[in-house]
């Protein structure tokens, strides 16, 4: 699988479902990740884990995201996601939350490097999919390289740099000059990832770093255009914003793709922080969030959007 000059969708708990995947397909994003998946999980065979685990054929090519530490257990579950036929299988070793880590999983595998090994190695001979892994810089920013390194020589295909140490979540600065040395260290494909906000941050971080792609996440959220943005302005120097007609239209089909025209009803609830995301900052939008936080009516959520494209 070949990632140089792409940008893919970074995966995020609980947000990037099959749903929202498949919108940022429609504007461009050239591949996407699952939400966050519990080895554990795939192993006691648990129903409610390999729901995460769907997607649609729209999405490839598309990796299956996840977590672990004991090398039986990730074999295991890395042999029925074979099964799945997804185009790679992705490690995380970046998710700094505290449950996670106090479990000795995501960016706790940073700390040995013994045990890191003995992980990366389990998945990597357990498939004969391209394995990648989404990494921060460690627990100590120098590091990074020796992490990199120690990943490339597992065997692993590419791997995503998000510039934080394993310890600051998402406060301070995404450290892009690591994430260059990395570039310059490996011989693997690097992706960068951390703090791209904007079409122009993208183009000037991939152009500086010389990274081979670039991962978006947050960013997204209610902005899909931007992987249609960057390559807009990659190619033409330039790129357009989405009118409040467009943003009102793509969440409205995202609410029919994601709850299948109102039959799904439990996904309304979900839905409610992508209304949030997209419509951020429209004028007078808290009364139509007071709305939509109170109904679970299909109807009425159309009627919702109606009232706001009109009002706009």
């Amino acid at each position: 699988m070949d990632v140089r000059g792409k940008i893919s969708l970074a995966p995020l708990a609980g947000i990037t479902d099959t749903y929202f995947r498949r919108v940022c397909k429609w504007f461009g994003v050239d591949f996407t990740y699952s939400e966050l998946i519990s080895a554990d999980g795939l192993y006691r065979n648990s129903k409610k884990t390999f729901l995460l685990t769907n997607f649609s054929e729209e999405e490839r090519p598309f990796g299956i995201q996840i977590f672990g530490k004991d090398p039986e257990i990730l074999s295991n579950a890395t042999m029925k996601l074979n099964e799945l036929l997804p185009d790679f299988i992705d490690i995380n070793l970046g998710c700094s939350v505290k449950k996670v880590v106090k479990q000795g999983y995501g960016s706790a595998l940073l700390k040995d490097f013994r045990n890191l090994k003995d992980a990366i190695i389990s998945v990597v001979s357990s498939t004969r999919l391209p394995v990648s892994c989404k990494m921060r810089l460690g627990y100590n920013v120098d590091k990074g390289v020796k992490i990199a390194q120690i990943l490339q020589d597992c065997g692993v295909s590419f791997i995503a740099v998000h510039g934080r140490v394993a310890t600051s979540l998402f406060s301070g600065k995404s450290d892009w000059e690591s994430i260059k040395k990395i570039k310059e260290n490996v011989n693997i494909p690097v992706i960068g990832n951390g703090d791209i906000k904007t079409p122009e941050e993208a183009l000037s971080l991939w152009e500086e770093s010389k990274v081979d792609g670039i991962m978006i996440g947050r960013a997204s959220l209610g902005n899909p255009w931007i992987f249609k943005q960057v390559k807009d302005l990659i190619k033409n120097g330039k790129y357009e914003k989405p009118t409040l007609e467009e943003r009102v239209n793509v969440l409205r089909q995202h609410y029919k793709l994601a709850t299948d025209d109102g039959k799904k009803k439990e996904n309304i609830y979900i839905m409610r922080k992508h209304f949030h995301w997209y419509l951020k900052g429209v004028k007078n939008i808290k009364m139509f969030k007071e709305r939509i936080n109170r109904t679970t009516d299909y109807s009425e959520i159309m009627e919702i959007l109606d009232r706001i494209e009109k009002n706009g």
